[in-house]
């Protein structure tokens, strides 16, 4: 495991090596350099980088923390997907959920996990784009802003000059951090909407278990689905937020919501150390992987697959297996081709509902 940036940076912070304020200038420059291009239809931004317009909003008026020693996560530049509540009277910036419908809402809270994380002294840089309701598998249908574009299109080489989605719906999630734009991002995922883009992009996406952090304030798809989810640039950084979100000391993130799991004190204290482990890690480790045990369905070797993500797929399983000493074997799952029918019904009968209560919340 290599230390991510999140480790990093809070080791600089902690040594004065680098002032807070450089380091919310360098990102809050690039994030405007990115609208700028993009609203202009520049091919790079003044970065250098093709633009994403991954960003709704941007957060005004920071009162930057006065020390950034007191959690991993201080001063660590992170954006968050709009279909998280945020306090107006703040962060001054609506939460639209990518939709003209939410145009001017602005919420008098923070969600749940926002607000951990601002507990944590995190640095919130604005609101990403996003799928409208968070309904879509590209980041192509936001009402407010538009299409997310993936930083990897690289326009000027390919040969149809067409842009590359971003995957979604947590597509300005992945492009912001793909880009740089962030450091980590708040997203959401239902049935892959922070895992594929984050794919898409070349980052990580984690969806925690349903029911480990509260939904509260995230505006609802298919609330037997939802879970906040993270992007980050690196499995290390995944860890470190979310050994924020289960810190003993800040519970913020696991309250306000019926579904969170009541887990035991000593449990919750083993997964926080267990998660501070991994995030302060070095690639020469000695983390304990011989009782893992990882299973690969033989039913996910579905039609359609290309030889080239087969070859990859085969590779990452031996590396964990002979250089990690997991247990890798092929398992079945026999009611996995069900999967999709059965999250479909459970998608049409919750978003129905959900949908019918916001029409009657904003008089439409």
């Amino acid at each position: 495991m290599i230390r991510g940036a999140i480790h990093h940076l809070h080791t600089a912070y902690r040594t004065r090596q680098l002032p807070l304020t450089d380091v919310y200038n360098f990102f809050a420059s690039r994030i405007i350099a990115d609208q700028t291009a993009y609203n202009t239809g520049e091919s790079l931004s003044s970065f250098g980088i093709t633009p994403t317009n991954s960003f709704i909003s941007v957060t005004r008026n920071h009162t930057l923390p006065a020390a950034c020693d007191s959690s991993i996560i201080a001063g660590v530049p992170m954006g968050i997907k709009d279909n998280f509540c945020t306090d107006a009277n703040q962060w001054n910036v609506p939460t639209t959920c990518a939709s003209r419908a939410l145009e001017n809402f602005r919420p008098p809270y923070d969600a749940a996990v926002v607000a951990s994380l601002v507990e944590a002294k995190a640095l919130l840089m604005g609101k990403t784009n996003m799928d409208e309701f968070a309904m879509g598998c590209g980041a192509t249908d936001g009402q407010v802003s538009g299409p997310v574009l993936n930083p990897w299109s690289c326009r000027q080489t390919r040969e149809d000059k067409s842009p590359v989605i971003a995957g979604g719906s947590s597509g300005g999630s992945a492009a912001a951090v793909a880009a740089g734009l962030c450091v980590a991002a708040l997203a959401s995922d239902t049935g892959g909407s922070a895992r594929l883009p984050a794919a898409y992009c070349g980052v990580v996406g984690f969806k925690p278990t349903y029911g480990l952090v509260s939904r509260h304030g995230l505006i609802p798809l298919v609330n037997a689905l939802d879970v906040p989810s993270l992007v980050t640039s690196c499995v290390a950084d995944a860890a470190s937020i979310l050994s924020v979100w289960l810190c003993p000391s800040n519970t913020l993130a696991r309250k306000l919501d019926a579904t969170c799991l009541p887990l035991p004190e000593s449990q919750l204290q083993r997964l926080y150390w267990d998660l501070q482990d991994i995030a302060c890690s070095m690639s020469d480790c000695q983390i304990s992987t011989g009782q893992v045990r990882i299973g690969i369905p033989v039913e996910y070797h579905a039609p359609g697959l290309t030889s080239e993500t087969l070859t990859v797929w085969d590779r990452v399983a031996g590396w964990l297996a002979d250089e990690f000493s997991c247990v890798v074997k092929s398992i079945r799952l026999p009611h996995n081709p069900m999967a999709t029918t059965v999250y479909s019904v459970i998608c049409a009968a919750e978003v129905a509902s959900n949908m019918a209560r916001s029409v009657i919340w904003n008089g439409l």
